[in-house]
C-alpha cells in the first residue's frame, strides 16, 4: 500500500459511475480514497513523478513520500503503475493483513508470469485467489492485536508485525521485498492524522472500509512541499510518456493569499486556503493551449458561462475550456483566459469575478507548483527522450544511447541506466533463455539492446553466428557458461563484472546461502543487499552466495562477479578479471 496520483488524459461521459465502480479496487487504502474522494481521476496507468507529485500534495513529507516510491517502483522498468491491479506485484509487501487484498502465492515469485506489453511490461505477477475486499472482520482482529491505548500506534505496529506474520494472509519474504505492513499502516497515519503517530478505530475504517476522509483532513490544505522550494509557472507542466499528464498545481493571486477554490456544494469561490487543480488538454497534445481546468477538491471542471458568471460541471466541454496565456511583462505570471466567451478570470482584493479586459492586478494569476525531489522534469529508464517531439534531458544515473532497438524503426535514443554494461566475457557463451534475436555488428551494440529491454538481463553475441553475419542474442536469465570460442563469443549479465569459473571463498554475509537458479538473479540479490559488493552463484547446488570482498577460489561450476562499475561498452578478457 504506497502512493497515488493526480491527472487523466480526457474526461469521460461516465466518470462518475466509473469513480464508483473502481474506488475499492486497489488494494491500497490511500489510493482507493483518494479515487472515492475525487482527488485522483481514474486512468489505466500512473507514472512515479506523478505518483510523487501526488503524495506531497497528498501530506507526506518528501524523504518519507521518496522511500514509499522506491520501494513500490523499484522493480518497475516502466516507471508506471495500474493502481486498480496491484494484487500478486513483487513488492506488494512481506505479509499482508487481509483487510483489503486477498491470498497471493509468492512460492515462485520469480517465476510468476509477467504482462508483454502495457505499464507492468516486464513485472512479475503472481496468482491471487478470489475473495470479498474489505474485510470487516480481518480490520476488527487486526485492531484488537495492535491497538494500544485504543489506537493503532506508529510503535505497536513496529514491535508487533513480526508476531502477526502467523495470521498474515500471504508471506512475501524474499530478500528482495522492502514493503511491510508496518510501513503501510504508519503511512495511512502521516497522510491521514497531520503526522501524528497513532490513529483511532474510527478513522481506521473510514480509510479502510468506507474509503472517506476521516473528519479534519482536505487534500492538498496540508501539503509536504516545502513553501519555500514551490514555483510559479508560465505553462501548465506536464510529464510526456506518449499522454500527457498534468501535475498538481494551484491557482493563485501574485498579490494576495487568494486561491481559486470549489467549495463542497459546488460554488466557486475565493478562498485564503490553498486548493488544487488539474488540468485536461482539449486534444491531448501540447499543440493545443486550450485546458478543462479540473478540482482536485470536487472532480469538476470550471465552467464558464456567456455572461460570465462561473460555475463547475461534471463533464468537459466548450464552456469547460480555458485559455493560458502568458504575461509578457512578468515571467511567473499569466492569464486564465475563457476560449469561447474571451473574457479573463480575476481573483484578488477585488473578489472572484469574470472581466472583460485589463483593469486592476487581479486578471494576472499564478499557476503555483511543487519541486518534485530530484529537479526538473526527465526521462526515465529506458524511454525515448525525444518521445514529445521535444528533448526531455535523461534522468540522473541515466545516459542517453543511440541504437537500432526496433528492427521496424530507424535508429532512436534510449536513456540507459549507467553501469548496465560494465564488462564482458569473450570467447564464452550463456546457455539458453533467449527470447529475442537480431543482427548486430558489436559486443556493445548487444548489450545496449539488452539494456533498452526491461526483459532481458543477459545477452550473447557471436561474432561468427549461423546467420550469416554478427548477431546479438538477448535473455531472459543466465545459468550455464561454456565455451563460445568457436563462435568468438561475448557474453554479459547487466550491471556485472563477471569472473568466470571462479568462486569467492568465504565473506559470507547470508549464512548457508539463498536458493537461486541464475546468475543475473544473484546479481540482484546482491544488489538489493546492504554491503553486498561480491557474489558467486553456485550451479551445481543453485545457491547464492553474497560477500563482502573475493578470496578467489577455482569452481568449475561457479560465476562471481563484482557489482557494474566500469564505463559503459567496456568488455574485458577473462584472465584480466581474475585478481
Amino acid at each position: 500500500m504506497f502512493l497515488v496520483l493526480a491527472i487523466f488524459a480526457g474526461a469521460s461521459a461516465s466518470q462518475a459511475s466509473l469513480d464508483q465502480r473502481f474506488h475499492l479496487d486497489p488494494i491500497c487504502p490511500f489510493l482507493g480514497t483518494m479515487v472515492n474522494e475525487k482527488a485522483l481521476p481514474i486512468r489505466d496507468w500512473y507514472s512515479k513523478r506523478e505518483l510523487t507529485d501526488f503524495v506531497l500534495n497528498a501530506g507526506l513529507q518528501a524523504d518519507e513520500a521518496m522511500g514509499h516510491i522506491f520501494a513500490q517502483f523499484r522493480r518497475i522498468a516502466t516507471n508506471k503503475i495500474d493502481i486498480f491491479n496491484m494484487e500478486g506485484l513483487p513488492d506488494e509487501h512481506t505479509t499482508s493483513s487481509g483487510i483489503n487484498d486477498c491470498k497471493t502465492d509468492y512460492s515462485h515469485a520469480e517465476s510468476c508470469p509477467a504482462p508483454d506489453s502495457g505499464p507492468m511490461h516486464g513485472v512479475p505477477i503472481c496468482p491471487t485467489e478470489q475473495c470479498a475486499v474489505p474485510n470487516q472482520a480481518k480490520l476488527d482482529f487486526f485492531w484488537d492485536f495492535f491497538k494500544e491505548n485504543e489506537h493503532l500506534t506508529a510503535s505497536s505496529l513496529q514491535s508487533r508485525t513480526a508476531s502477526f506474520t502467523q495470521y498474515a494472509v500471504d508471506q512475501n519474504t524474499g530478500d528482495r521485498v522492502r514493503g511491510t505492513l508496518a510501513d503501510a499502516f504508519k503511512f495511512l497515519m502521516q497522510v491521514f492524522t497531520n503526522g501524528k503517530s497513532k490513529m483511532n478505530y474510527d478513522d481506521l475504517v473510514t480509510i479502510n472500509i468506507n474509503r472517506k476522509y476521516p473528519p479534519g483532513y482536505s487534500f492538498g490544505e496540508t501539503s509536504g512541499c516545502d513553501p519555500a522550494t514551490e514555483y510559479p509557472a508560465r505553462t501548465i507542466q506536464y510529464q510526456d510518456d506518449g499522454i500527457m499528464h498534468s501535475f498538481q498545481f494551484k491557482i493563485k493571486s501574485p498579490w494576495s493569499e487568494a486561491y481559486l477554490a470549489v467549495d463542497g456544494s459546488g460554488k466557486v469561490r475565493q478562498s485564503s486556503t490553498r486548493q488544487l487543480w488539474t488540468a485536461v488538454l482539449t486534444d491531448g497534445s501540447t499543440n493545443s493551449k486550450n485546458v478543462s481546468l479540473r478540482s482536485s477538491k470536487t472532480g469538476q471542471f470550471l465552467s464558464g458561462k456567456s455572461d460570465g458568471t462561473l460555475g463547475v460541471a461534471n463533464e468537459a466541454g466548450s464552456e469547460e475550456q480555458w485559455l493560458v496565456e502568458q504575461y509578457t511583462g512578468e515571467q511567473t505570471v499569466v492569464f486564465l483566459n475563457h476560449a469561447q466567451y474571451g473574457y479573463r478570470l480575476a481573483i484578488g482584493p477585488g473578489g472572484l469575478r469574470t472581466v472583460q479586459q485589463y483593469v486592476t492586478n487581479d486578471d494576472r494569476l499564478s499557476l503555483v507548483y511543487c519541486t518534485i525531489p530530484g529537479g526538473s522534469p526527465c526521462t526515465g529508464g529506458y524511454m525515448d527522450p525525444w518521445s514529445s517531439g521535444e528533448h526531455v534531458p535523461c534522468c540522473g544515473g541515466t545516459t542517453e544511447t543511440l541504437n537500432k532497438w526496433n528492427l521496424d524503426r530507424d535508429d532512436y535514443y534510449k536513456c540507459i541506466p549507467n553501469g548496465q554494461c560494465p564488462s564482458s566475457l569473450n570467447n564464452v557463451d550463456c546457455q539458453g533463455y533467449d527470447f529475442k534475436d537480431q543482427a548486430m555488428d558489436t559486443p556493445e551494440g548487444c548489450c545496449s539492446l539488452c539494456a533498452g529491454d526491461s526483459k532481458c538481463k543477459a545477452y550473447t553475441h557471436n561474432k561468427i553466428d549461423g546467420h550469416g553475419a554478427p548477431h546479438c542474442y538477448l535473455k531472459t536469465g543466465c545459468n550455464t557458461l561454456q565455451d563460445g570460442s568457436g563462435s568468438e563469443s561475448t557474453t554479459g549479465v547487466l550491471g556485472a563484472n563477471l569472473l568466470y569459473q571462479t568462486d569467492c571463498n568465504g565473506n559470507d554475509i547470508v549464512q548457508n546461502g539463498i536458493t537461486c537458479t541464475t546468475i543475473d538473479s544473484c546479481l540482484q540479490f546482491c544488489q538489493e543487499t546492504p554491503g553486498c559488493s561480491v557474489w558467486t552463484f553456485d550451479r551445481y547446488h543453485t545457491l547464492c552466495w553474497l560477500k563482502t570482498k573475493c578470496t578467489r577460489k577455482d569452481c568449475d561450476f561457479c560465476v562471481s562477479g563484482t557489482l557494474g562499475t566500469f564505463a559503459q561498452g567496456s568488455h574485458r578478457n577473462v584472465t584480466e578479471l581474475l585478481v
